[in-house]
């Protein structure tokens, strides 16, 4: 069902809090991983670090054509020329979808009761977010694409799938799948008979690039 106006503030005032704030931070990880795989130098390293910390206090900022809450499937959904920003660091697709959990406490002894966005505010509620269609994720000049892009809560693993890259100027890394495993500092890029793993890296004088 469509959000009421009323009710979408409430839910816009947990996604600030809550989830917004996980999906936005794990997807930096994808740029982080572009910046690791393209330029290994210390001083990239140390600005990195920088960045992130930074963007921990920067207000997050989303706007789409649409707000969808269906209790029943507990799924949150943004449709239509989705835009999530915080910083410099900006999440575009076509929808934007939160699969969340049903708790014992957010219903209690009424089953009918909604979950209220105080209750979607805790991160440990969040299932699964996928950002679908055209997803582009930029930072700087570093730029992640592909058709989908799902992060999983529990395990705290991300995948980009349907034509992923990862580029930075005239540097590239793409392939099947890529995958970011936070919790084994991890990352894999997958290929497939048809989509193997590219990659096109340019030395640059004074610094280490690793493939």
């Amino acid at each position: 069902m469509c959000c009421k106006k009323g009710n979408a503030e409430g839910f816009l005032i947990g996604l600030k809090r809550g989830f917004l704030r996980i999906f936005l931070i794990t997807l930096l990880a994808i740029v982080g991983f572009g910046i690791t795989f393209l330029n290994t130098g210390v001083e990239s390293a140390k600005d990195n670090t920088q960045s992130k910390a930074a963007q921990k206090e920067e207000p997050i900022h989303i706007v789409s054509d649409r707000l969808e809450v269906n209790q029943g499937k507990r799924e949150i959904i943004f449709l239509g020329h989705v835009m999530a920003k915080k910083g410099d660091l900006t999440v575009l697709g076509d929808r934007m979808i939160v699969i969340y959990r049903s708790t014992k406490k957010a219903a209690g002894n009424n089953p009918e009761k909604n979950v209220s966005s105080t209750d979607l505010s805790g991160t440990k509620q969040i299932e699964k977010i996928l950002a679908q269609g055209n997803v582009k994720i930029s930072k700087g000049d570093i730029v992640a694409v592909g058709d989908k892009a799902t992060y999983y809560q529990d395990i705290e693993k991300l995948v980009l799938e349907g034509n992923p890259r990862i580029s930075r100027g005239g540097d590239f890394i793409s392939g099947q799948k890529v995958i970011i495993l936070l919790k084994e500092n991890k990352s894999i890029v997958e290929g497939g008979r048809d989509e193997p793993v590219k990659a096109t890296i340019h030395p640059k004088s004074g610094k280490l690039v690793t493939q």
